[in-house]
């Protein structure tokens, strides 16, 4: 009696795994872009891994400008981080700081003013390239739009050029014309360098 018990049991065990292993394709579609674990304690944070990348620096100094430098240098949690070339933030014709362009060129502000709007500025613009938790890349023939810590700021993904073996991200196209040219992992991220910047909505 206790026989055919055991083979069902069995038998319902062999096909609940079975099933669960015919979701892995579907759930491949969200695998994160790095590819690997999301976590490594043994990593450098994503600041350092910013501090030793000289063709990201002027990002950078503007991120330890403001209080989000905290974040990339705080263990635990997760940012993926779109980081401009310096390249691509020379090429701006305003430069973060400045922000976008006032509506009345002719209006006097005071110095104390002028040094609020430029840090409001600063941190408006370093945190429209942070997104918070990791990222998931999209199917062949669909866009993503990731929420940055930029409040109503999202930076769209898209599959656009052939991807290298084992690398998906190099596929990528962020913001429909800057490409992801480089890739780090870091404890409490991943960092994409990107050749064009994100734009900051004008409020």
């Amino acid at each position: 009696m206790h026989l055919p018990t055991l083979f069902t049991l069995l038998f319902l065990t062999l096909t609940s795994s079975s099933l669960a292993d015919t979701q892995i394709p579907i759930m491949n579609r969200l695998s994160p872009l790095t590819d690997g674990p999301h976590i490594n304690s043994g990593l450098p944070s994503l600041a350092d891994l910013l501090t030793i990348q000289p063709r990201t620096s002027i990002y950078y100094s503007y991120a330890r400008e403001t209080d989000l430098n905290e974040m990339l240098s705080q263990k635990g949690g997760f940012i993926t981080a779109f980081v401009p070339t310096n390249k691509a933030v020379m090429q701006l014709a305003r430069k973060p700081h400045q922000g976008p362009a006032p509506v009345d060129e002719g209006i006097k502000i005071t110095e104390a003013q002028f040094d609020k709007e430029s840090k409001d500025n600063v941190r408006q613009w370093v945190s429209a390239h942070l997104v918070p938790g990791e990222v998931g890349y999209p199917s062949a023939d669909e866009t993503v739009h990731l929420e940055t810590l930029l409040p109503s700021k999202s930076i769209s993904m898209r599959w656009a050029f052939p991807s290298e073996s084992g690398k998906k991200w190099t596929g990528m196209e962020v913001e429909g014309s800057s490409r992801i040219v480089d890739m780090h992992k870091g404890s409490n991220g991943v960092l994409y360098i990107i050749d064009g910047t994100i734009e900051v909505p004008e409020q």
